[in-house]
C-alpha cells in the first residue's frame, strides 16, 4: 500500500494562546445573544427542514427574502417536517439581518479577527467555537459548541455576493457535516448506474464544465465545484448544491440551462451561475458509491490517462479545498486520502465533445478496478 507524506498550509495547527479563550467564549456568547434578539423581534420567521448528506438541518431566517437568498441553491434537499427521523437531532443554521431587524451584529475583537481572516477556525480548544467571516459580505459565521446550532449574521442582503447565493452557508454546512465525518471538497462529480467519479483539479481545469457535459449526455449530477465527501465504511459522494457555473465564454454551450440562469454579466457578476435544481429533469443525485478520482488534464492527448500519485492528487484538492473552505484543514485530509488508497487515482484527458466527455468518464467508472497502465479509456 502506498505511503503518502503530505505537507503544506492547510495542516498547520492552530495553536491560540490559552488567555484567548475567555474571550472567545465572550464573543461566542455575544453572538448567540444577538442571534436570539434578532429573532425575539422578528416580523415574519421562516424556516425549512433540510435532509443534506442524510443529515437532518433546519434553517432559520429571520424574514423570507434572507431565507430565499441562503435557500435557492439548497431546495432540492427541502423534505416535509415530519419525515426526518426523531433518532437524529436537528441542527440549526440561523440566518439574521442587522438591517432587516434593527439589531446589531457583534463587532469582532481585532485578535480573533486576524485568526479568522487568516482561515483558521478551530479559534479556542477548549471552548470549541468555529468562526467565520466573509468581509465582502460582511457575513459573521458561528458555531456554538454547546449547541451544534451555527448563527449566521449579516449586515445587508443588497451585500449579498453572487458566490454566497451560488454556493450559500460553506462553513455552516461545513462545520454540521463534519462531526458525522463528512466533508466539503473543492471537486465536480458525476454518476452512472455504476457509481461515481470525483473530478479533481485546480481552478479553471475544466471540473465544472466536464460535469455539465456529462450531465448533458444523462449522466447523473453531484455538483460541479464543491461536493460532500464520506471516507468510511465505504468511499461515498454526496450532492450539496443544485447550481453550477461556468466562465461567460462558455455560456452558448449549455442551451438547456439557459432559462435557469441566475447571474447578469452585465452588473459585473464573476462567473454564469445556472439554478441547475429548478430544472424538472435536473439529473441531481443525492449521493453514489465511488469508483474513481480522475484529476482532469489537458496536457494529455484526448482519451489517455495514466495512473498517478495519490499523494500528489490529494495535496493539490486539499490546498484548494482549505483556501474557501475554512476549517476543512485535517479531517478533509485525513477523509480524502483514506479515499485515494482505497480506489484508483487517474490523470485523464476528456476533451470538449458532450458525448465523448460522457463515454471517457463512464468507461472510467465503469473499468476503474480493472484498466491496465498504459491504456486507452475506451
Amino acid at each position: 500500500m502506498m505511503s503518502m507524506k503530505l505537507a503544506g498550509p492547510w495542516l498547520t495547527p492552530t495553536t491560540p494562546c490559552l488567555t484567548e479563550t475567555p474571550l472567545v467564549e465572550s464573543f461566542g456568547e455575544e453572538v448567540t445573544n444577538a442571534t436570539n434578539s434578532a429573532f425575539a423581534v422578528a416580523a415574519d420567521p421562516q424556516s425549512l427542514e433540510l435532509v443534506i448528506a442524510e443529515i437532518p438541518i433546519r434553517l432559520r431566517a429571520t424574514d423570507p427574502r434572507l431565507l430565499a437568498a441562503f435557500s435557492d441553491a439548497l431546495t432540492h434537499h427541502v423534505v416535509p417536517r415530519s419525515s426526518t427521523s426523531p433518532d437524529l437531532p436537528c441542527l440549526e443554521i440561523r440566518i439574521w439581518s442587522s438591517k432587516v431587524t434593527g439589531i446589531e451584529r457583534p463587532r469582532m475583537p481585532e485578535s480573533i479577527r486576524q485568526r479568522v481572516m487568516a482561515r483558521r477556525a478551530d479559534l479556542a480548544p477548549g471552548a470549541g467555537y468555529q468562526m467565520d467571516f466573509d468581509a465582502t459580505g460582511r457575513i459573521l459565521t458561528m458555531m456554538n459548541p454547546n449547541s451544534g446550532s451555527v448563527d449566521v449574521c449579516i449586515s445587508d442582503i443588497a451585500n449579498l455576493p453572487q458566490w454566497e447565493r451560488a454556493a450559500p452557508l460553506r462553513s455552516a454546512l461545513g462545520w454540521i457535516l463534519r462531526r458525522s465525518d463528512r466533508h466539503l471538497l473543492h471537486a465536480a462529480a458525476v454518476t452512472n448506474s455504476q457509481g461515481a467519479a470525483l473530478l479533481l483539479g485546480a481552478g479553471g481545469a475544466g471540473k465544472s464544465t466536464t460535469s455539465l457535459r456529462c450531465r448533458q449526455e444523462g449522466m447523473g449530477f453531484l455538483g460541479d465545484d464543491i461536493c460532500v465527501i464520506e471516507a468510511k465504511p465505504n468511499p461515498r459522494i454526496f450532492n450539496l448544491y443544485g447550481t453550477a457555473k461556468t466562465v461567460w465564454s462558455d455560456k452558448g454551450r449549455f442551451p438547456e440551462l439557459d432559462q435557469y440562469l441566475v447571474t447578469d454579466p452585465t452588473i459585473g457578476d464573476y462567473k454564469a451561475v445556472y439554478a441547475v435544481n429548478k430544472s424538472a429533469n435536473h439529473l441531481i443525485v443525492d449521493s453514489s458509491e465511488l469508483r474513481v478520482l480522475v484529476l482532469v488534464d489537458r496536457s494529455l492527448p484526448v482519451g489517455e490517462w495514466e495512473s498517478i500519485d495519490p499523494a500528489r492528487v490529494v495535496a493539490l484538492v486539499a490546498s484548494t479545498t482549505a483556501s474557501f473552505l475554512p476549517g476543512s484543514g485535517r479531517p478533509m485530509l485525513a477523509a480524502l486520502s483514506e479515499i485515494a488508497r482505497r480506489i484508483p487515482v487517474i490523470r485523464l484527458s476528456v476533451g470538449q465533445d458532450p458525448k465523448q466527455v460522457a463515454e471517457l468518464i463512464s468507461s472510467a467508472i465503469d473499468n476503474a478496478m480493472t484498466l491496465p497502465r498504459d491504456a486507452r479509456v475506451h
